[in-house]
């Protein structure tokens, strides 16, 4: 039994919001979060996978809900919601692993290029409007909403999306 139990690092993974099976849990390697102010937040969870059982295991599809809490034994954190968007095969001194991508709900916003216009309307409506388009749900503070939407009419210029993608347009 260890001394200090509230000192061991821990994690908790859910897929489609139920904990992983006992084998797999087990098997986990290693996990990675990744948060940075610019790029999507991303999860990587390495498997030890000798008989390639998880490789193409129904539970990692891609898009599937994956969240993840991190800390100490007996206070865990959740910092991560997010999709399955890939996993990876590796090979490697005669030990097999599968890596398990996942990245937030924002890489919907990075699929393809879009031209369009946007007229005047305020920022606020823009991004709530792009994200309703790509399944997302926007968080919108509806008295600085308004604001400047009394603001975009008076002054504002047309806002035009030129062969971009709907992560690019927001970030500008």
């Amino acid at each position: 039994m260890a001394i200090h139990p509230q000192y061991a690092p821990d994690f908790k993974i859910r897929i489609k919001g139920q904990p992983l099976p006992p084998a797999l849990r087990a098997a986990v390697m290693s996990v990675r979060f990744e948060n940075a102010a610019k790029e999507m937040d991303r999860v990587e969870v390495q498997i030890f996978d000798p008989k390639l059982q998880w490789l193409e295991n129904p539970l990692f599809k891609t898009y599937s809900e994956l969240s993840l809490a991190i800390g100490y034994a007996g206070n865990l954190k959740e910092v991560f919601v997010g999709e399955i968007t890939g996993k990876q095969a590796s090979f490697s001194g005669g030990a097999s692993t599968i890596t398990i991508e996942a990245s937030d709900r924002g890489h919907r916003l990075m699929g393809g290029t879009k031209e369009r216009s946007f007229g005047k309307l305020p920022d606020p409506a823009i991004i709530a409007f792009v994200a309703i388009e790509n399944g997302l749900i926007p968080s919108v503070n509806v008295g600085s909403a308004a604001a400047l939407a009394a603001l975009a009419i008076l002054l504002g210029k047309p806002r035009f999306q030129q062969n971009k993608s709907d992560y690019e347009f927001l970030l500008e």
